[in-house]
């Protein structure tokens, strides 16, 4: 869905609507199911100045907060 891609693709704090239950229990399940962290790769990973969302894990590399802390789902439609 394009609420995966943009959470995937980008830094953005998302706030997402959705109304269907199949639909929602899908996203659901898939964003719980995503890692909480993930580690930085600075030398691939030009978008990596944010570093408001940074914490480094126990071996000292560099992690970043991500997924299930910026996604906002909402289980109503918008519209008519």
């Amino acid at each position: 869905s394009c609420v995966l891609e943009m959470l995937l693709a980008t830094d953005a704090l998302i706030i997402a609507f959705e109304p269907h239950p199949m639909n929602l229990y899908n996203l659901k399940k898939t964003i719980l199911n995503l890692d909480k962290y993930f580690e930085i790769d600075h030398e691939n990973n030009k978008n990596s100045n944010n570093k408001k969302n940074h914490r480094k894990n126990e071996k000292g590399k560099q992690m970043k907060y991500q997924y299930r802390d910026r996604i906002a789902l909402f289980p109503i439609g918008l519209g008519n």
